[in-house]
Formats: C-alpha cells, structure tokens, sequence
C-alpha cells in the first residue's frame, strides 16, 4: 500500500472520522505536559504536524502565542477551516513541507504512524532543523515491541500503520534529541506511547 492511499482514505471518509475525533476532544493534558517543559516560556512557537480536523489544534492554540497545523489531507484541512476558523491550518506534506525555523515546540499526534522508519527520521531531522535549542518535539505513535506495520481496512477505506517503540524513536533521532518523558497507554486491542523529546 502506498501513502496516497492513505491520504485518499482521508480525503474521502474526513467527515467519519472527524465525528469518530469529536467524542475524544483535544489531547490536553498531553498538551499542557509537552508545554510545561518550555519553563512558562512566555511567546511560544507552535507546529502541529497531521493536525486532522483540528482537534487538538484548538487546545494547543489555547496555550502558545502562534500556531501552525498541516495535514496533507485537503478534506480534514477542509473541516478543520469550517469548524474552527481561529486556527492557522493548512494542506501540506510533513515530508516536503518548508519547516518554519525558531519553532519552541512541535507536535505529532498519531500522524507519524502512516510513515515507515526511514521517512520518520526524514521528518525528526526536518524537525531539528525547526526547533530553536532546547525546543520540544511531542509525538504520540502506536507500540509494539518490535517495528511492523499492518493495513486496517474498514468503512472509511484502507490505512496503513506502523508500530514503533520509543526506543526506535530515540535510535531515528541519531543523538539530536533527549527524552524527557515517556508513558504508554491501551485503547481498545492498540497500545499507545507518548513521548515528549527535547533538542540538544
């Protein structure tokens, strides 16, 4: 499966999932634990990377002076500019997209999932290239304990994923980054990770 049949999923089934994100809300304390270790930095910064309908755009937008999401999704982008105007979202590609410089912190809510290792360490350096010393990358990616990937299909159309580890992450890193926390979480038959890394 390529990664524009996934995109297609979203361009096409976007409403679906939108409604399927309305009964979760906005990911705020993950948010507010990432934003802590800018030390009550007072003008911050904000990319968000896959930001969907954003669902956890209008809780990050709460918390940071400037704010950026891009989804390479014209129909969640879409939705996301219907349902809330206030917020500076957009289509692009994470793996092509032109990275803002002095970013204070960059999040990455289950979007890294649809990339393979090689274009998850594309996208960490493109990220270390944005962030300003001491910046905070926050990422949130489905676990296994070894790296695989499988296909979900279902009524909103197929999706590839990947299954990471934190200590792959840290590995893709390539000693740009320090992990400054980790927890794990299950929903449903899936366990979660979220992890918050700082640039050295």
């Amino acid at each position: 499966m390529t990664e524009e049949t996934t995109r297609k999923t979203y361009d096409k089934s976007a409403q679906i999932f939108s409604d399927y994100f309305a009964t979760h809300g906005a990911r705020t304390v993950d948010i507010e634990k990432a934003i802590m270790y800018l030390n009550n930095k007072v003008e911050i910064s904000a990319l968000e990377l896959g930001c969907g309908d954003g669902r956890d755009g209008v809780g990050i937008n709460k918390s940071v002076t400037n704010y950026e999401g891009i989804d390479y999704s014209k129909g969640m982008i879409a939705i996301a500019n219907k349902k809330h105007p206030e917020l500076n979202c957009r289509v692009a590609n994470m793996l092509n997209f032109e990275y803002p410089q002095d970013q204070d912190i960059i999040f990455a809510f289950a979007s890294l999932l649809h990339l393979n290792k090689d274009q998850v360490k594309e996208v960490i350096n493109k990220c270390s290239y944005s962030l300003k010393p001491g910046g905070i990358l926050a990422v949130s990616l489905k676990y296994r304990p070894k790296y695989s990937s499988d296909i979900k299909v279902d009524r909103a159309g197929d999706r590839q994923f990947f299954f990471y580890t934190p200590e792959l992450i840290l590995e893709l890193c390539g000693g740009k980054y320090v992990e400054l926390y980790k927890d794990f979480r299950s929903k449903t038959d899936t366990k979660w990770f979220f992890q918050i890394l700082q640039k050295k």
